[in-house]
C-alpha cells in the first residue's frame, strides 16, 4: 500500500511539472485540398517549444480548382477517367516565446518542410486536328478519326498525366498560441514567409501512339501558356511519351489555423 501511494505522489508531482507542456493540434485550413494535417507540439523549456506536423489525404483526387478538364478549350466531350492523388507532408518548427509562456502567446517559428505527392490524371477526349496536324499524324493514327464537313480531321482518343512533386522548403512565421479552459489550444499562424525547391516531373501518353517527336510543338505551346512557371518546364520525347520536368525555386507564405488539447 506504500509503494501504491508514492507512485501516486509521483505520477501527480509529474504531472505538475510538466503540465501544459504538450498540445496535440488539428490544421484547418489543408482540408479545402483533402489533407488531414495533425500537429504535435512539446515545450522543451519556457522559451522554446519543438513542433512537429504530419499530413496524408483523405481525398484520393485533385480538387476540381486544381484541375479541370473543362478548362482544356481545344478538346471536346472530355471526360475524367482517372485522377488519383496520394502523398503526404511533414514538417518541423522550433517555436520561440519571446515571454517566456510556452506553449502560450506570441512566438516565432523557424520551420523546415518537405512534401511529396504522385497524381495520376487520365481522360478521354476528342479531337479536330486542322491540315497540318493531320499531315503530321501517321496512317495508322489517321484510320482511327474521320473527316467532317467542316475540312477538320475528326478523332477520339485517351491521355494518361503520371507525375510526382517533390518539396523542400524552409522559412519563418509568427503567431499565437491560446490555452483556453486548461486544455484546449487554439493556434493561429498569422503569417510566414520562406523558399522552396520543387522538382515536378511527369510523363504523357496516349492510347493512339502518337508519334511525339511531331507532336510535342503542341504540347509545348499549352504549356508554355501556365502563368509564372510555363516557360521553366523541360520538355523532352520519349519512344511513347513525352516527359516534363520543372525544377523551380519558389517563394512561398505561410498560414494556418489549428485546434488541439493542451496536456
Amino acid at each position: 500500500m506504500k509503494k501504491i501511494f508514492v507512485l501516486a505522489i509521483f505520477i501527480i508531482s509529474t504531472y505538475n511539472l510538466f503540465g501544459q507542456k504538450n498540445v496535440f493540434k488539428v490544421h484547418g485550413i489543408p482540408f479545402a485540398w483533402g489533407e488531414i494535417r495533425m500537429g504535435y507540439e512539446r515545450s522543451l523549456n519556457s522559451a522554446l517549444s519543438l513542433q512537429v506536423n504530419f499530413g496524408g489525404f483523405f481525398s484520393d483526387k485533385v480538387p476540381n480548382f486544381i484541375y479541370d478538364i473543362d478548362l482544356v478549350e481545344d478538346y471536346n466531350n472530355s471526360i475524367a477517367v482517372k485522377n488519383n492523388l496520394s502523398g503526404y507532408s511533414l514538417s518541423a518548427d522550433l517555436k520561440i516565446y519571446p515571454k517566456l509562456s510556452s506553449p502560450k502567446k506570441f512566438y516565432i517559428a523557424p520551420y523546415i518542410k518537405h512534401n511529396h505527392y504522385d497524381i495520376t490524371l487520365s481522360s478521354s477526349f476528342e479531337y479536330d486536328a486542322n491540315v497540318a496536324e493531320y499531315v503530321d499524324l501517321t496512317s495508322d493514327q489517321q484510320d482511327v478519326g474521320y473527316y467532317n464537313s467542316d475540312g477538320t480531321y475528326h478523332f477520339e482518343a485517351t491521355g494518361v498525366l503520371r507525375g510526382s512533386i517533390n518539396q523542400i522548403g524552409v522559412g519563418a512565421s509568427i503567431g499565437m498560441q491560446y490555452i483556453i479552459a486548461k486544455h484546449i489550444a487554439i493556434d493561429l499562424n498569422l503569417f510566414g514567409i520562406g523558399i522552396e525547391y520543387d522538382y515536378a516531373q511527369a510523363e504523357l501518353t496516349t492510347d493512339i501512339g502518337l508519334d511525339y517527336d511531331k507532336w510535342m510543338p503542341y504540347v509545348e505551346e499549352d504549356i508554355r501558356d501556365i502563368p509564372f512557371i510555363g516557360d521553366k518546364v523541360e520538355i523532352s520525347t520519349g519512344k511513347d511519351k513525352i516527359k516534363l520536368k520543372a525544377p523551380l525555386i519558389l517563394p512561398t507564405y505561410r498560414g494556418s489555423i489549428a485546434i488541439g488539447i493542451a496536456f
